[in-house]
């Protein structure tokens, strides 16, 4: 029974996410890393070691001339320490989402409605929620790993080997961001 209403939930929060999509109007435009002024990194926070990855490329990208904000999904009702005591970014979990798989919390419902150069979407987890949250985002310039699924919101798409590590497919994130030429 619980699993039928799980259902229900899942796909009336997919419905919800495809009249969005439809109405969501955003400013598209084609930004190379060099050139962005504010880039923000969505993740799923699956262990320590990704948090650390990510936590560096953070570092790495924020400048003087750029300001980089993370926010990561914890699949979890609870968000590790190591999180937490980091002071690295916007952190939220299964508390912050509704029946529907929806944002319950204001800052992630303000997130989207804020604007950056750059979404680069690091999920690989696939949860509605970090989908939600990219899909109907306003950045400018949305980049991601390949899935069919997100050819709707994606402006790039980076197809990556199966096998290929979080490292690498960081790599090739950035790599295609600094070639690709700014419109």
């Amino acid at each position: 029974m619980k699993a039928k209403l799980n259902n229900l939930g899942f796909n009336l929060g997919q419905l919800i996410l495809s009249r969005r999509l439809k109405k969501t109007g955003r400013d598209r435009r084609v930004i190379n890393l060099d050139e962005a002024e504010s880039i923000v990194i969505i993740y799923d926070v699956v262990n320590e070691k990704r948090f650390a990855e990510v936590r560096t490329l953070q570092q790495q990208l924020n400048t003087n001339k750029r300001k980089v904000m993370v926010i990561g999904y914890i699949d979890s009702k609870t968000i590790p320490n190591y999180c937490v005591e980091a002071n690295a970014g916007y952190f939220f979990n299964r508390r912050s989402v509704n029946w529907f798989g929806l944002p319950k919390a204001d800052y992630l419902n303000q997130f989207v409605m804020k604007s950056f150069d750059i979404l680069v979407d690091l999920t690989t987890e696939g949860h509605f929620i970090t989908k939600y949250l990219t899909g109907l985002s306003i950045s400018k310039f949305k980049s991601g790993k390949y899935s069919e699924a997100k050819k709707l919101y994606l402006d790039l798409m980076i197809e990556c080997d199966p096998d290929a590590s979080f490292a690498d497919f960081i790599r090739q994130t950035l790599h295609y961001l600094k070639i690709i030429k700014s419109k």
